[in-house]
């Protein structure tokens, strides 16, 4: 049988410096790799969040000493 995945609460302080990474890597990234497809953006935006929550729930990142790209914050190739 499988492990249960126990969710990760958050404060208010994480949850703001959350949103502001989150922000802040939607500006480089729609930046670098524009899209014309809103559609596209929508699924983009929804990847880059889940990735964001997953790596702040795992105990979080260094982001002054890690600074992972577009394609490794969305999961692309």
């Amino acid at each position: 049988m499988g492990s249960i995945k126990r969710s990760h609460a958050f404060d208010p302080l994480d949850l703001e410096i959350i949103d502001l990474v989150y922000e802040v890597a939607w500006e480089q990234i729609s930046a670098r790799r524009p899209s014309n497809d809103a559609s596209e953006d929508e699924e983009r935006r929804a990847t880059l969040r889940k990735r964001v929550f997953d790596l702040a729930g795992s105990g979080g990142v260094d982001f002054d000493t890690s600074r992972p790209g577009a394609s490794e914050l969305t999961g692309a190739t």
